[in-house]
């Protein structure tokens, strides 16, 4: 299974995805090209060091959403990839793009999805103080944080936590959730299609600290 991620940040899940693939933890699934929107951004690097296709296709050198998006279905095309994965990709991607992808595209969101969708998910979990938060993989669709559901990896929320000792815990129940996501798609535990998302019988879709 080839696997392009798109990133905005410092790349740190896709550094994971990488890792992962060289250790054949992914099931043969492996990351075989990054697209990212900022020039400087330090998921470059992690490519780099992989000897993996990369690409940056600036969003603000075009004028629309529309142009935009038409530039990375253009440098995504000849990377031919299986699965699309968004690991910190900080651009929303409209139907313009979602009805043109060659591959199913999967997001990475910091909250039990249905719960805290939008881009502030982990202070808006700690600020309601909910006892439990987590890790969700699901299927982007036109309708932000809302497509199905792949995986869940929960993560409590301690009464001595700080933001920042729950933002770290949540940052390594992604390193978990996401990885084991693409095994278990290049395994066929899961599977996606127009329908939606199929799990295997007996396959456990979670995970806890």
């Amino acid at each position: 299974m080839r696997c392009v991620a798109f990133a905005s940040g410092r790349g740190s899940n896709v550094a994971k995805l990488i890792e992962a693939g060289q250790a054949g933890e992914l099931s043969g699934a492996t990351v075989t090209g990054l697209l990212v929107n900022r020039p400087n951004c330090g998921a470059l690097d992690h490519a780099k060091a992989a000897s993996i296709d990369h690409r940056v296709v600036d969003h603000t050198a075009y004028g629309s959403r529309v142009a935009f998006e038409d530039a990375l279905l253009h440098d995504l095309a000849p990377m031919e990839p299986d699965l699309i994965i968004l690991a910190g990709f900080m651009r929303i991607l409209t139907p313009h793009f979602l009805d043109r992808s060659p591959a199913p595209i999967i997001n990475l969101h910091p909250a039990l999805l249905p719960a805290f969708p939008g881009a502030h998910a982990i202070e808006d979990a700690f600020e309601a103080k909910v006892r439990i938060s987590g890790c969700s993989t699901h299927l982007v669709t036109a309708d932000l944080d809302a497509g199905p559901v792949l995986m869940q990896g929960a993560v409590p929320l301690k009464v001595t936590d700080t933001l920042d000792t729950f933002r770290q815990r949540m940052q390594s129940m992604e390193y978990r959730v996401l990885p084991a996501t693409i095994a278990a798609l290049a395994r066929g535990d899961l599977s996606v299609d127009a329908q939606g998302v199929a799990a295997q019988p007996g396959f456990d879709a979670y995970l806890s600290e």
